[in-house]
């Protein structure tokens, strides 16, 4: 048996860049131009804040983690990696995939929290617990129509919030190619 991988620790989220004051003001002329022109199709909550969540995402969020917590019955691998956690101890990631899916588990060794909880889950085929209209195969259209404008989009991806008290630390991001969703990728912060 061979000895578990040590990684340095570093959570996906952190790795992305968020948008300064510029783009922001230039979303809310487009959005005043929008308006004034009779065309908004968005939400009012998302209209009056761009950087507001849906009402639908706690429910993603649920959605989310219980596909992590119900995991599936014979995984296709397993894997368990060792990390140096930010104060120099050693943490564990438990990287699972199964059919249609794949998800990371992050297990700190010690303190209150040393229970595995959900880091990322990757969802790349229709699952029975993501609606249709927002799952694999959907359009970014469907997505858009039922949740409204994203928190952030990176090119065709479009990214939404999955709680408004953590507006940047856990999300669910729609890969969309085509404009057709190919898979969804649940992140949630775990320091």
């Amino acid at each position: 048996m061979s000895a578990p991988t040590v990684t340095p620790y570093a959570h996906p989220a952190h790795s992305r860049s968020r948008s300064g004051a510029g783009p922001l003001r230039l979303w809310r002329t487009l959005a005043a131009c929008v308006s004034a022109a009779g065309l908004a199709g968005a939400p009012a909550q998302a209209q009056d804040h761009p950087r507001s969540p849906s009402v639908a995402q706690p429910e993603l969020d649920r959605i989310g983690r219980t596909i992590v917590r119900e995991g599936c019955r014979k995984p296709l691998s397993f894997k368990r990696e060792r990390v140096v956690s930010p104060g120099g101890g050693l943490d564990a990631v438990y990287n699972t995939e199964c059919p249609g899916f794949t998800f990371a588990t992050f297990a700190p060794r010690v303190g209150p929290a040393s229970k595995a909880r959900p880091m990322e889950l990757k969802v790349s085929a229709a699952h029975p617990r993501v609606p249709a209209d927002l799952g694999v195969g959907a359009t970014a259209e469907s997505v858009r129509s039922k949740l409204g404008l994203p928190y952030e989009t990176r090119g065709e991806q479009l990214v939404y919030s999955l709680a408004s008290d953590r507006p940047e630390e856990d999300s669910l991001t729609f890969e969309v190619q085509g404009g057709v969703v190919k898979s969804l990728v649940w992140s949630w912060e775990t320091d």
